[in-house]
């Protein structure tokens, strides 16, 4: 696999899902909270932060394709980027945090979230025995 079909399936693929759900779940968040719909739900700023956060996080996800790496060494060091791309895309640049309660209670939740997610998936995982993607082998001829 060339260097550019690596980063197109790897990088590029990943960030544009991550970028599209997290657009649709900040319009429902905000169609729901009652905020003024007369200005654009999401504007320019926020679209780029979020790609920004998508792709720094699909960039992270190589770490799961690492060899080198145990599940556990490479799930805590995703945590910890997930954490770190949080706090300097949205917090830092953005400015989105009033306060550093407020941006430690917004840490809190995703990191509440990220656990269960990452358990969620620690146990399909388990349960479907853990196979890992292998290449294909002929069984016919």
């Amino acid at each position: 696999m060339n260097k550019l079909s690596f980063i197109y399936r790897k990088v590029l693929l990943p960030a544009c899902l991550f970028f599209t759900v997290l657009c649709v779940a900040f319009s429902a968040i905000l169609s729901f909270s009652g905020t003024e719909m007369s200005l654009p739900t999401i504007n320019f700023g926020n679209a780029c932060q979020m790609l920004a956060f998508s792709v720094i996080l699909a960039l992270s996800d190589l770490l799961f394709s690492c060899k080198k790496l145990k599940t556990g060494a490479a799930l805590i060091l995703h945590f910890l980027c997930f954490i770190a791309d949080i706090s300097v895309v949205f917090f830092l640049i953005g400015k989105h945090a009033g306060s550093a309660s407020g941006a430690f209670a917004v840490l809190s939740v995703f990191a509440v979230l990220y656990i269960i997610v990452a358990a969620a998936v620690l146990v399909i995982k388990r349960l479907s025995g853990g196979k890992r993607d292998e290449p294909y082998k002929r069984q016919f001829r």
